[in-house]
């Protein structure tokens, strides 16, 4: 099996992160990239259980997760063990199966040399931990074919990150903003395909609650009644493009 490992920091241009960390400039989308050519062992759970008892003496489990450790052996010379042993330190830590382009989002990682000091090539175990299967939380797959969108608040052409479309009261517009989708490489413009759109009301304690989905396809205003599943008719705060 053919396997590369990317690890790297966030840069500055991040919230909160700098340029430099680990004494390693991080600039310019610098990444580290490994490559291996190993064996996957059998994987190991760690299931994580919490129960509350009811009034009638019946066990509930209000969470129940189970980790899976994936197990991946290595030959590896002895100065490749100090980068090793620094991936569990980056920000972000990826493998990808070279053969099938397969990914995991690595979690926590250990490295485990099993050679001794004079040894300069030995087996190295490599554990790491893929997203949590859960039932109170829901993973988040990327395909890599689909499409991405985007708002546009101004009206410019321009993607607009965590942007804020403007309510318009006074014209009875609702919230304006355009739509703009490419295909999966974040360059190409797309021409058709399906859009999903799941709006949330955001409490000021934080709590999310969901009002509404909208299923249709590129071109449909978000103001079509019939694209919408909703009790709360939130097709009435959006306007025809």
């Amino acid at each position: 099996m053919r396997a590369k490992i990317i690890a790297y920091n966030y840069d500055e241009t991040q919230e909160g992160f700098s340029d430099f960390s680990m004494n390693c400039y991080w600039g310019n989308s610098y990444q580290n990239v490994f490559y291996l050519c190993g064996d996957f062992g059998r994987s190991t759970f760690e299931d994580i259980i919490e129960t509350e008892t009811d009034s009638t003496g019946q066990t509930k489990r209000t969470q129940n997760t189970s980790i899976e450790r994936f197990n991946l052996v290595v030959v590896a010379t002895t100065p490749l063990l100090q980068f090793l042993k620094s991936i569990d330190k980056h920000d972000v830590k990826i493998i990808e199966l070279m053969d099938t382009g397969a990914q995991y989002t690595i979690r926590n990682i250990d490295i485990d040399d099993e050679g001794d000091k004079l040894t300069p090539n030995f087996l190295v175990n490599i554990n790491f931990e893929d997203e949590p299967i859960t039932k109170i939380q829901s993973n988040i797959y990327a395909v890599d074919d689909q499409k991405i969108a985007y708002f546009d608040n101004n009206g410019d052409g321009t993607p607009d990150i965590n942007g804020d479309a403007e309510y318009q009261a006074v014209t009875g517009a609702g919230f304006t903003t355009y739509q703009l989708y490419y295909e999966s490489d974040g360059v190409t413009p797309a021409v058709s395909g399906d859009v999903n759109l799941f709006v949330y009301a955001i409490a000021s304690d934080g709590f999310e609650a969901l009002v509404g989905v909208f299923r249709g396809q590129f071109g449909d205003a978000w103001n079509d009644a019939t694209k919408w599943q909703s009790t709360q008719q939130i097709w009435n705060y959006f306007a025809a493009l």
